[in-house]
C-alpha cells in the first residue's frame, strides 16, 4: 500500500534586478499601493515649508531687534504767543556765485554771493527804453504845444539815447497830428468864408430891394390915384399892388436868410474855438501823462543818488569851509546838552510811539531800525 506524501513547495522570493527602475508608463499599470510607493515625493513642498520657516524666523528676529518709528499725521495751525515779524528778502533772485564757504571769516561790505543778473538787466533795459519813449513823447507834445498858434510846429528836440527809427516815428506822428488839426480848422474856416459870402450876397439883395421898393410904392400910389379919378386901368393897378407885396415879402425872406447865415457863421466860429480848445486840452493832457511817466522813470536808486549826492557833498564841504573860516567855531554837543535835547523831544517821541501802536505797528522796532541806520551813516546824535 502506497502512501502519498504531500509535496510542500517552498515560497520563492522575487528579487528585482538592481538596475531596473519603473518608468512613468510602467508605473501607471502598477496597483495603487505600489504606485504610491514607487512614485518619489515632490521637493516643492519641502522648499515652500523651508521658505515659510525662514521668513518666520526673519520676522521674529526683526521684531526683536528692529526699530519702528511712530508717525502721526494731522492738520493744524500754528498760533504764536508772542510778537512775530515777517522776514523776507527785498529782492528775490537766483544765486549764481557764492564767494564764501562755511567757516570763512568775512568783513563788513564783503561780497558774499552774487545773484543772477539776467532778469534785472532785462528789466533795466526795458525801463530805459520806456524812459526814452516817454521822453520822445514829451518832446513831440512840447512841439505840438508850441504850435498852438495855428502853424505847423517846429522840429522836436530828441532826447539823448533815442534811436533814429524812434525819432523818425515821433516826427511823423507829430506832423500827422498837427496836419489833422490844421485840416479840421481849415475846413471850418472855409465854411465860415462861404457863409460870409452868402451874407454879403443877401445883403446886396436886400439893398437892391430897398432901392427899388420906393419906386414900386410910388408906382402903386400913382395907379391908385389914377383909379380914384377913373383915369387908370384897374388891371395895371392890381399888377402894381402885387409887385409891391412881392417886393416887401422878398425883403422879409432875405432878412430871415441873412439872420440864418449869420447864426451859422457864428456857430462855425464857435466850432473852430471848440476844435482848438479840444486839441489843446488833449495835447496838454497827454503831455502831463508823458511827463509823469518820465518822472516815474527817474525814480530809481541811481537817480536818487544823482540828486542827493551833490547836496550831501555840498553840506559836507560847507562844514569843512565853516571850520576853516576865522571867527567861526563848530563844536559838538556835550552829554548834558544832548540829554536836555532828548528830554525836550520825549513827549513828541511818546505821542509818535502811541500813534504807531494804534496803527498796529511796533514803535520800538521802527525806532531801533532808525537808530541803526543813523549809526551806520554816522548821522545820529
Amino acid at each position: 500500500m502506497s502512501s502519498v506524501e504531500p509535496v510542500t513547495e517552498k515560497p520563492r522570493t522575487l528579487q528585482a534586478r538592481p538596475d531596473w527602475k519603473p518608468d512613468d508608463t510602467a508605473r501607471q499599470f502598477l496597483p495603487a499601493a505600489l504606485e504610491i510607493l514607487e512614485t518619489p515625493a515632490s521637493p516643492v513642498g519641502r522648499m515652500v515649508a523651508a521658505t515659510i520657516i525662514l521668513f518666520f524666523a526673519i520676522a521674529i528676529a526683526w521684531a526683536i531687534l528692529g526699530h519702528v518709528d511712530i508717525i502721526a499725521t494731522a492738520s493744524g495751525k500754528i498760533v504764536p504767543t508772542g510778537r512775530t515779524k515777517t522776514i523776507q528778502p527785498l529782492e528775490t533772485g537766483i544765486v549764481s556765485v557764492i564767494h564764501v564757504q562755511d567757516g570763512d571769516r568775512v568783513a563788513a561790505g564783503q561780497v558774499l554771493i552774487e545773484l543772477d543778473r539776467t532778469v534785472t538787466q532785462a528789466e533795466r533795459k526795458h525801463v530805459a527804453q520806456d524812459l526814452v519813449a516817454s521822453q520822445l513823447d514829451v518832446a513831440r507834445l512840447v512841439a505840438l504845444r508850441d504850435g498852438f498858434s495855428g502853424t505847423m510846429p517846429a522840429d522836436l528836440t530828441p532826447p539823448a539815447g533815442a534811436m533814429e527809427a524812434d525819432i523818425t516815428r515821433a516826427r511823423s506822428s507829430m506832423k500827422a497830428q498837427a496836419s489833422e488839426q490844421l485840416a479840421k480848422v481849415a475846413s471850418i474856416n472855409r465854411q465860415i468864408e462861404q457863409k460870409a459870402a452868402e451874407f454879403q450876397s443877401i445883403t446886396a439883395t436886400i439893398a437892391k430891394i430897398d432901392a427899388s421898393l420906393p419906386l414900386v410904392e410910388e408906382s402903386a400910389t400913382i395907379r391908385r390915384k389914377a383909379m380914384e379919378i377913373q383915369y387908370g386901368n384897374h388891371i395895371a393897378y392890381l399888377e402894381a399892388q402885387t409887385k409891391l407885396v412881392e417886393q416887401r415879402n422878398e425883403r422879409m425872406v432875405q432878412q430871415r436868410k441873412l439872420a440864418e447865415v449869420e447864426a451859422a457863421r457864428q456857430a462855425l466860429e464857435q466850432q473852430v474855438e471848440q476844435t482848438r480848445a479840444g486839441y489843446e486840452r488833449q495835447v496838454l493832457s497827454d503831455l502831463s501823462d508823458a511827463q509823469k511817466k518820465v518822472i516815474d522813470g527817474h525814480c530809481t536808486p541811481e537817480w536818487a543818488s544823482k540828486v542827493t549826492d551833490p547836496w550831501t557833498d555840498f553840506e559836507a564841504n560847507g562844514r569843512v569851509k565853516m571850520k576853516a573860516l576865522e571867527g567861526h567855531e563848530v563844536y559838538a554837543l556835550t552829554a548834558e546838552q544832548l540829554g536836555e535835547w532828548k528830554k525836550a523831544v520825549k513827549p513828541l517821541h511818546d505821542s509818535w510811539a502811541e500813534a504807531v501802536k494804534k496803527a498796529g505797528g511796533d514803535a520800538a522796532a521802527v525806532d531801533a531800525a532808525l537808530q541803526a541806520t543813523l549809526k551806520k551813516f554816522e548821522a545820529g546824535i
